[in-house]
């Protein structure tokens, strides 16, 4: 059998004799080499065949040669690991470069999940964020005209303040993640009860049952006659 290094089995081998490995039969090896795993004969020959004078050969035989001669089984499966941990490794450290950046680190989630909340928590202070609005004409007969506006209370918004504190607790393993059903807008018989408030510091629970009481006293339908 040739020596060959198993470091690189790209480089030229040894024989016995102490002759290197002919030029031809090492480029032929690193064509072979590069189709890959599943790799053959035929399949190289194939190749030179079409690449017409300069291949190093068109001949089965003469590869079969090289191959038996030089060992190419062999270098080829060295080859092969070779380059599954390189990729392995270029994979690892794209990986770890990925997951050491942006959103993937937790400190970096938190920060926008809480910008996020300031952000809903301050579209809360304006009435128009509260209240859903949906007009209707009712046509009454006699060439009557009723406009009715309706005002809603817009529990939406609150449900994703709370779906922000649950994500944030979930980053941060500081409370309990527990699933809650949403909020549902427009139920004028919400209670404290009604809800469990173990996302809310107490200053979000102070202003959320201070919001609920303007729901609750503030009139729900207006209508006025055109």
């Amino acid at each position: 059998m040739p020596a060959w290094n198993i470091t690189d089995p790209t480089q030229p081998a040894t024989l016995a004799d102490g002759c290197l490995e002919s030029p031809r039969a090492r480029l032929a090896l690193l064509d072979y080499l590069r189709l890959g795993p599943g790799r053959t004969l035929p399949t190289l020959l194939n190749r030179y065949r079409q690449l017409g004078p300069a291949a190093p050969t068109h001949a089965h035989g003469t590869l079969r040669n090289w191959s038996s001669k030089y060992d190419w089984p062999g270098r080829a499966s060295a080859y092969d690991e070779i380059e599954d941990r390189r990729i392995q490794a270029e994979y690892s450290a794209r990986r770890d470069s990925i997951l050491q950046r942006g959103i993937a680190l937790d400190c970096e989630r938190v920060e926008r999940l809480t910008s996020l909340y300031q952000k809903l928590a301050a579209l809360v202070e304006s009435d128009d964020a509260l209240w859903t609005r949906n007009v209707r004409i009712l046509h009454l007969g006699n060439d009557q005209v009723e406009r009715v506006e309706l005002r809603r209370f817009n529990g939406a918004i609150f449900s994703s303040l709370r779906a922000i504190l649950a994500d944030i607790a979930a980053e941060t393993g500081g409370r309990i993640n527990r699933h809650q059903p949403p909020l549902e807008p427009g139920f004028a018989h919400l209670n404290p009860s009604d809800y469990s408030f173990d996302c809310f510091t107490p200053q979000e629970k102070d202003e959320f049952l201070r919001l609920q009481e303007i729901f609750l006293t503030y009139p729900t339908l207006k209508s006025s006659n055109r």
